[in-house]
């Protein structure tokens, strides 16, 4: 009987100190708590068999430590992160960042600026070449507007001149004959 109550006081125990781990992250703590719970274990199983066991007090210091610890663990994590963050600040000068930046943009906009030259001139070029090629055009326009005027007025010359009423005579004359069939003047 002694045994027994031993036994499902021991497993209480365990369960109460496994309770105590997931609640609380701290191992030293629960290593405390752990024996603490055993020694209470222990006197136990001295007390006379007639009489009930009695769960062991719950400490209230134990709760309230690992809470204290936590913060402490967490206020040292953004520490180490800030000193972290500070040395590679340290390490990259925003002086020498920004003189690289700067120095950078200066040779992106020398770039930009040469190529807009280059096409800049690429089009007057052009430009100039095409306004060539119209002045040309123009010009042999007017030339064959001259010479339209000029044949119009031979045309209008010769209306009225003998070679060109006998050359009128002449194709009446074709039209004529080539129209008419021609007669048999042999006798039969």
């Amino acid at each position: 009987m002694g045994s027994h109550m031993m036994e499902m006081m021991s497993s209480q125990q365990e369960q109460a100190g496994q309770h105590h781990l997931h609640q609380q992250p701290a191992p030293p703590q629960n290593y405390q708590h752990a024996t603490h719970g055993h020694t209470h274990g222990h006197t136990h199983s001295h007390l006379p068999p007639g009489l009930p066991p009695q769960t062991p007090p719950h400490v209230p210091h134990f709760s309230g430590t690992p809470s204290q610890a936590s913060p402490a663990v967490q206020s040292q994590q953004p520490v180490q992160s800030c000193g972290g963050r500070r040395r590679r600040a340290g390490e990259e000068d925003p002086d020498e960042r920004r003189r690289k930046f700067l120095e950078r943009n200066r040779a992106a906009a020398t770039r930009c600026r040469q190529k807009r030259k280059i096409w800049v001139m690429s089009l007057e070029r052009k430009a100039e070449e095409l306004s060539h090629t119209n002045l040309q055009l123009q010009n042999e326009v007017t030339q064959l507007k001259v010479e339209v005027t000029q044949l119009k007025q031979l045309l209008h010359t010769h209306k009225d001149c003998p070679v060109t009423a006998r050359q009128k005579e002449a194709r009446a004359y074709l039209s004529e004959y080539t129209l008419t069939p021609p007669t048999n003047t042999t006798p039969p």
